[in-house]
């Protein structure tokens, strides 16, 4: 008597549920891979803003100069000030003139945590500037919390400048600005700035 030839109802079962479950943990190590995989990118993206943001302040602050502006009204404002939480602003050199035009050397700057994010305000303009005419640039997304401490002349991390004490625009530069930032997908990262004296 000659056998059937095939697979019977229970070899055919056995092979769909092993190839369901071989399939099951593929998608499951592919789900894990591609969800690290985006992690890792976001992680990447946030150190390449904060890079880039340090290279701008640390570019900035070593250029800056001990110079009081005028707002729009005429009043004299400090060379240097910063509230610790919300925006550091000051004065900087060495903005550079390839096309040789009538204007200065000098910029004011300021950097500003607003929604979350960290954003280079720039005016060629010194005296007279608003907000109007300032050049924006985001520098960094998603913060939770960003703080600016400075050190001033007998070695104390402050956390405004100018200090209380001193007369706005007698004050002068501090020696050096730390700038902590809270990023999800990082923690806290602080950088420590130093200043010309």
């Amino acid at each position: 008597m000659m056998r059937p030839q095939g697979f019977t109802l229970i070899e055919i079962i056995v092979a769909l549920s092993v190839f369901a479950i071989l399939g099951s943990i593929a998608f499951t190590g592919l789900n894990t891979v591609l969800n690290a995989q985006s992690a890792l990118a976001e992680k990447n993206q946030h150190i390449v803003e904060l890079q880039l943001s340090f290279k701008y302040m640390e570019r900035d602050l070593k250029q800056a100069l001990a110079r009081t502006i005028r707002d729009q009204y005429g009043d004299f404002q400090p060379m240097f000030s910063s509230d610790g939480d919300q925006i550091m602003a000051f004065t900087y050199s060495g903005v550079r003139n390839p096309a040789q035009q009538a204007r200065s050397a000098m910029q004011r700057v300021a950097y500003q945590f607003e929604s979350d994010q960290l954003v280079r305000h720039n005016w060629n303009q010194l005296d007279g500037a608003t907000e109007v005419n300032a050049r924006e640039l985001v520098l960094i997304n998603d913060l939770e919390y960003l703080e600016w401490q400075f050190l001033n002349h007998d070695n104390d991390w402050i956390n405004q400048w100018p200090p209380i004490n001193l007369e706005p625009t007698a004050a002068s530069l501090p020696r050096a600005v730390m700038l902590t930032v809270n990023s999800p997908s990082l923690g806290d990262i602080a950088r420590i700035f130093t200043l010309p004296q």
